[in-house]
């Protein structure tokens, strides 16, 4: 019997330091990318300017009890002298134990904040270099409404044909495209129309087949009652479909829209011939 592959675990106890750089990427980005507030960091999307990380957190060491560090020293001292008694040295022993033990608490916090203030930078970080990339996009955004005559560097006398050509040129060319504009806007609204038409007759469709049918079950009982057959009773009255009445409504706004650019850009309401019921 066939069986779902299942993806390796991944060993919780390997030290993280021996994974290779890829995979270090790949375990800093996962969460990145998974969250609501950083994604933004390391997906290819725009950035806009409502988008801000959160504020720097500065921690300090909590209220805990420092280590005696005048001990420092001082067991070796007593322990070279030779004096002290069995009971001193375990008692020695107990509280340089428990010494340790507030250092090694105090060096765990210290790592815990290293670690904190470390990816506080790391999101900086990438939050500058993201920030970066959108400036540098604005900057370098060109702009196409400026009239580039003088492309070569040289001199040129402004009431020249060359120069009056040019410039008759861009201004042929601008209101072409304010041209091309004006018909793709009129396109637009045309196809609007054709759906809120096909809309319209949809519904009637909808409201005036049922009524129909009934009429035609009532029809169909009468006939019945007076004896007829029934492969002689009236056809069921069917409902247009859909992808019918978009064909009519289309062709009806193509006769009446002559001048329609071809090639234009299709909108988000425009009509799907397949979608009928």
């Amino acid at each position: 019997m066939p069986t779902t592959p299942k993806r390796p675990r991944t060993d919780a106890y390997i030290d993280p330091e021996l994974y290779s750089p890829s995979k270090q990427m790949c375990i800093m980005v996962g969460p990145l990318a998974a969250s609501s507030s950083g994604s933004f960091l390391v997906l290819k999307s725009s950035m806009a300017s409502t988008i801000s990380i959160a504020a720097p957190v500065i921690q300090a060491p909590p209220p805990v009890e420092e280590p005696d560090w005048a001990l420092v020293g001082m067991p070796k001292q007593q322990v070279d002298s030779g004096m002290l008694t069995k009971s001193e040295l375990e008692g020695t022993i107990s509280t340089l134990t428990s010494q340790f033990d507030r250092c090694r608490r105090h060096i765990k916090i210290l790592w815990m904040i290293n670690e904190g203030a470390n990816a506080q930078l790391l999101v900086q970080d990438l939050f500058c270099s993201k920030l970066k990339g959108a400036l540098h996009a604005k900057d370098s955004k060109k702009n196409k409404d400026n009239t580039h005559i003088l492309a070569d560097g040289l001199g040129k006398v402004m009431t020249s044909t060359e120069v009056m050509d040019k410039i008759a040129a861009q201004q042929a060319a601008k209101e072409a495209e304010e041209a091309a504009k004006a018909q793709r806007k009129v396109a637009r609204e045309s196809r609007k129309g054709e759906k809120e038409e096909i809309d319209r007759l949809w519904a009637e469709e909808n409201t005036k087949h049922p009524v129909a049918v009934e009429k035609w079950t009532q029809k169909c009982s009468a006939l019945r009652s007076e004896g007829v057959c029934v492969k002689d009773l009236p056809p069921k009255p069917t409902k247009r479909k859909k992808a019918n009445i978009a064909q009519e409504v289309n062709a009806a706004f193509a006769a009446r829209h002559d001048d329609k650019i071809a090639g234009d850009e299709p909108e988000d309401g425009e009509i799907n011939d397949k979608d009928d019921v």
